[in-house]
């Protein structure tokens, strides 16, 4: 056995015990060499056992004892070993039967290791069996290919990928795979720098602007710029990074791309950062386009925005059109595919998960779209608190790329830095007081990368952070009369959930006063609706709420 073989066996190894613990880390080499041929032990008998099919139920009761007391040892040694939150208890898996009935299948799936020329289904495959957790039978997969003889160019690349989470940087080097980023992935159209500021394909009187509100320089944001530059948006773009990074560490990056930057080091605060982005606007921009740092874009979006703002400006009734997203947290595998702009290759996988009825990661990805598709507008879904399997419903208040009317911001006076992150609240409040609608709608969904700006925060910083949320609370409550909890849980948990039907056809009629009493109803019901008639019983506050007396909306 050469050294390379040496290494593929090992990192086949590393993810047999990942996969078995269910480690939230990739197990390195490190991790694993003080019980290497234990480990390499158990791993056969396992194997062995759960490939074995007897009739006997004496038999079978017997192997199914050796199993879990094989996954108790592993939990066991690698606790010895690491002395770290690598293990969750893997043998609850044993009793779920995930081992026995799953890993069996899915170790003798080999068909498109060897039979198809092209590896592009196979890397699918591989990318979704990792996704959901399969770490050993992604990588064995792969590693099959590799043997095979067959094109592996792409399969190599992933080997590489894999080694070097397992910090077997040796080996990866060895394989040397086809270098891959999103600046040459093929699947996007060609960049064209000089875009910005061009006229759209589609004649339109309106004007666009996008800002980006970063709190520094990582991976995910140059992807996110890039796919964005890639994409059909050609009206202008504003970086804006945040007061928690005092150093301009975008600044090189967005000159590179011709993008324009801001520095918003004075102040902490999200609602100063989007007063500083469009105070540098063209003045006779209509509409805000607002991005998180860490999402990456369709290549083609923005036709379909233009067609729907079009399609409503005039009638002066709405403020607001978000946009449907789809949302991962923390997973090595989506966030390379992410840094390479793999677009294709993402919804590919989340849509796998979505059609699964019990997904091992059915919590870790979130579809934040419309529930009706086939209308242009709907009212959306909450990031946070819609929860149906426990009968909590919340239509959508603000997406990780959303737009808005300038015209708002101008009657508002810009948005107040006492919300540091209120703005969105503000432009709701806007929208009641004008009898005015803010909308999701349907578009080929962003894909977000949860939290991944956040974490390069210190604990310093996060604790600042905090301070500014609790200080958005109090400031809402002393400007407008009532408590953001009564604010959000009455609006967008109570009021649009009961009319949503009817919201729904009017607006995609543009039959907009069909529907303009919702807004009494919302008036009425923040104003008179006190602890004792409340039935949105999951609202956070409600241990605290202090609406035994009425408070006026403002």
């Amino acid at each position: 056995m050469n050294e390379l073989d040496f290494s593929l066996n090992r990192l086949s190894l590393c993810n047999f015990i990942r996969q078995l613990t269910d480690s939230e880390y990739p197990i390195t080499i490190r991790d694993i060499q003080k019980f290497q041929n234990v480990f390499r032990c158990i791993q056969k008998i396992l194997l062995k056992i759960s490939n074995l099919n007897s009739k006997n139920i004496l038999i079978r009761l017997f192997n199914h004892s050796l199993i879990f007391f094989g996954y108790i040892l592993i939990d066991l040694l690698m606790l010895a070993s690491l002395n770290k939150k690598y293990v969750k208890q893997s043998y609850r898996k044993y009793i779920r039967l995930r081992f026995s009935k799953e890993n069996k299948r899915l170790n003798e799936f080999t068909t498109f290791a060897f039979s198809a020329e092209d590896e592009n289904l196979l890397i699918k495959t591989c990318l979704l069996l990792y996704s959901l957790h399969y770490y050993s039978a992604s990588v064995d997969l792969l590693i099959k290919r590799y043997n095979s003889g067959l094109l592996a160019e792409e399969t190599k690349y992933w080997l590489s990928f894999f080694l070097e989470q397992s910090d077997d940087l040796i080996a990866a080097k060895i394989l040397e795979p086809t270098k891959m980023s999103i600046e040459n992935y093929q699947h996007l159209p060609s960049l064209k720098i000089e875009n910005q500021s061009t006229t759209s394909t589609i004649k339109t009187p309106l004007k666009y602007g996008l800002v980006i509100i970063t709190l520094g320089i990582s991976d995910i944001f140059k992807s996110c710029l890039i796919s964005l530059l890639k994409s059909d948006y050609e009206g202008d773009i504003i970086i804006v990074e945040q007061g928690f990074v005092t150093d301009r560490t975008c600044e090189e990056f967005c000159k590179k791309w011709n993008v324009k930057y801001l520095n918003n080091s004075d102040n902490k605060n999200i609602s100063c950062a989007l007063n500083l982005a469009i105070q540098n606007f063209s003045p006779d921009i209509n509409i805000i386009i607002s991005s998180h740092s860490d999402v990456l874009w369709p290549s083609k979006w923005f036709e379909k925005l233009e067609w729907a703002w079009n399609s409503i400006y005039d009638l002066k009734k709405v403020y607001m059109i978000n946009f449907g997203f789809l949302e991962y947290f923390r997973s090595e595998i989506l966030d390379k595919l992410f840094v390479l702009g793999r677009y294709d290759d993402l919804i590919y996988i989340f849509n796998k998960i979505f059609s699964m009825k019990n997904s091992p990661v059915g919590t870790e990805i979130l579809n934040i779209q419309n529930d009706d598709l086939t209308q242009t507008f709907g009212v959306g879904k909450d990031r946070w608190n819609n929860m149906p399997n426990k009968l909590d419903f919340v239509t959508g208040r603000y997406s990780a790329v959303s737009s808005f009317i300038v015209e708002a911001w101008n009657e508002l006076e810009g948005f107040d830095s006492g919300l540091s992150i209120g703005h969105d609240l503000e432009l709701a409040i806007y929208g009641l007081k004008n009898r005015k609608w803010g909308l999701w709608m349907n578009n080929p969904p962003f894909i977000h990368r949860s939290s991944s700006d956040t974490i390069q925060m210190s604990e310093k910083d996060k604790e600042k952070f905090g301070i500014e949320i609790s200080k958005t609370y109090s400031h809402f409550q002393e400007k407008f009369g009532i408590s953001i909890d009564h604010f959000i849980s009455t609006v967008f948990a109570e009021i649009l959930i009961i009319y949503e039907e009817e919201i729904i056809d009017a607006v995609n009629a543009c039959e907009f006063e069909n529907i303009d009493f919702v807004f009494d109803k919302i008036i009425e019901k923040l104003n008179d609706k006190d602890l004792k008639n409340c039935e949105i019983i999951h609202c956070r506050s409600r241990k605290c709420c202090n609406r035994n007396s009425y408070s006026k909306l403002k």
